[in-house]
């Protein structure tokens, strides 16, 4: 069963804004959609998870999570293949539903969101080893 929280006014993408990879890849999917009716969050910022009752940060620390105006809640590949799907364009997001592409699509940004902070670093933002991978604090087994 899909997740459901707090319905927004408008649909909402939660992003990681600590994280250089994430910023850049939700400016992209701001500037193909260019859809006033969905806003860009960042699940770092101060109370925006408290809006989102079921959304977790560790949930968003996986990955994106797109958060529908009814309230539904769609992690990872598939908040990009919703979000993409937004416009009619987009029809080629249809394909992640494919078998055995979602399997693919859905590994593949899960090897990325791992990944994410050594892709492009983090953001000059990240204090007190905030943007460190989740579940490893930095440490002096860390300092080379």
């Amino acid at each position: 069963m899909a997740l459901t929280t707090t319905a927004p006014d408008r649909a909402v993408l939660l992003y990681d804004g600590e994280c250089v990879f994430c910023r850049r890849s939700t400016d992209r999917l701001r500037f193909l959609l260019r859809d006033a009716s969905l806003d860009y969050v960042s699940f770092r910022e101060p109370g925006v998870l408290e809006r989102f009752p079921g959304v977790t940060e560790d949930a968003c620390e996986q990955g994106m999570q797109l958060v529908t105006a009814e309230g539904r809640v769609f992690p990872g590949a598939e908040a990009a293949a919703r979000a993409l799907l937004r416009r009619p364009w987009f029809f080629l997001a249809w394909l992640y539903y494919v078998p055995g592409i979602r399997h693919a699509a859905d590994w593949s940004y899960k090897q990325i969101a791992i990944r994410r902070f050594g892709i492009s670093g983090r953001s000059s933002a990240c204090k007190d080893d905030v943007c460190a991978l989740p579940g490893h604090r930095l440490g002096e087994d860390d300092a080379a």
